[in-house]
């Protein structure tokens, strides 16, 4: 589960660079699973900026309209299992609720709705210090 949210962690930063990096911020426009590469570190990189915008001066967020392909990712089954030992499980649980609210806030229709780069980077870090001071112990 650390690898998965480290994944998260390595994409939130990537946005968070390009939203909030540069003078002027860039947005992906298309953030799917194939559009993350991993590393033989595990460390996430994102490619594929074919659709991305450079929004300037008189652009808003809300002109970034989706031209983004639409994909879908089934449920890794093994994410949790009961046999792990009672704490780690619902530890686990907690985190992975957390983590789908915050997907789920990124996803409103409207722009201005969703949280920044940099609030969705602090919560994911915040979710597993959370996750990992309990895996500790």
């Amino acid at each position: 589960m650390i690898e998965r949210m480290n994944v998260m962690i390595d994409v939130a930063l990537a946005l968070e660079y390009l939203h909030d990096g540069f003078g002027e911020p860039i947005v992906h426009c298309d953030l799917k699973p194939s559009n993350i590469l991993l590393d033989e570190e595990m460390v996430a990189h994102l490619t594929d900026f074919g659709v991305s915008k450079l929004l300037g001066g008189g652009d808003s967020i809300t002109q970034t309209m989706t031209l983004a392909t639409v994909g879908y990712m089934a449920p890794d089954s093994d994410l949790l299992t009961k046999n792990d030992e009672a704490l780690n499980y619902w530890t686990a649980i907690e985190c992975l609720s957390s983590i789908i609210s915050l997907a789920l806030s990124c996803t409103v229709e409207s722009p201005e709705k969703r949280p920044s780069a940099k609030y969705v980077l602090d919560s994911l870090n915040n979710i597993k210090k959370n996750f990992m001071k309990y895996e500790r112990s």
